[in-house]
């Protein structure tokens, strides 16, 4: 892959896992103000954090089996998509139990876009960009936790609770058109001649389902999301 297009994949992915922050840990940074708009208790709030986490953790592996099956482009696509529909349905509800149910789907609909993503990169990029990419990925995702902390007492502020969710959505639409529009461009003609051939014949496929049942990492997930309930609800 040229440089400027592996730049230009690289950044892509960056933004979409950005956008997946925007519109995934938004609620928990507004959940106070949306206690105190809609009268519930914390407790009731905060049921739709613990449920997208169940969510997110169990269509991590639904996703892992269909993955092995489905272009990354279409998941990561469809993704972007349902998470956007979400946080749009989010801003016009008031019934913290319907929230609830809308942001468990959104949980799973999460879950649809880091492992597609970390497959596309690997076909895409040498072992060593690879790895500079992952690093990159991670530090957008933390960016946009630092970012969602600004930008979300500035949406209450200027517009209440709702705005939050309105403006999380804008970013999950832009990066699915994005990604929708030029990921092909920025994957074709991807590596130099004969070093995909190379990598195929020196590393062995191995499917998701038996990476997940034959390391014994179902155990660590499992442990995972207990430790995740007990720390948010």
């Amino acid at each position: 892959m040229k440089d400027r297009k592996t730049f230009l994949f690289s950044a892509l992915c960056c933004f979409v896992y950005f956008s997946s922050y925007m519109t995934r840990h938004n609620y928990r940074a507004a959940v106070a103000e949306i206690v105190w708009s809609l009268g519930v208790t914390k407790a009731m709030a905060s049921m739709a954090v613990t449920g997208s986490f169940l969510t997110y953790g169990i269509g991590q592996i639904f996703n892992g089996f269909i993955g092995d099956r489905i272009k990354p482009k279409t998941m990561i696509f469809l993704g972007l998509c349902a998470t956007t529909l979400c946080n749009v349905v989010m801003s016009k509800l008031s019934s913290v139990y319907i929230m609830t149910a809308v942001w468990c789907i959104n949980g799973f609909a999460q879950s649809m876009l880091w492992p597609p993503l970390t497959r596309i990169m690997s076909e895409n990029l040498s072992a060593d960009r690879y790895r500079k990419t992952v690093t990159a990925v991670i530090t957008a995702s933390s960016l946009a936790t630092i970012s969602i902390y600004f930008i979300v007492p500035l949406c209450i502020t200027l517009s209440g609770w709702r705005a939050v969710f309105l403006l999380s959505a804008a970013f999950g639409l832009t990066a699915g058109i994005i990604w929708l529009i030029s990921i092909d461009r920025l994957t074709e003609s991807n590596k130099e001649p004969g070093e995909k051939e190379k990598e195929k014949t020196a590393t062995p496929v191995v499917s998701f389902k038996s990476l997940i049942f034959g390391s014994g990492l179902i155990y660590v997930i499992i442990i995972l999301m207990a430790h995740g309930i007990l720390r948010d609800g």
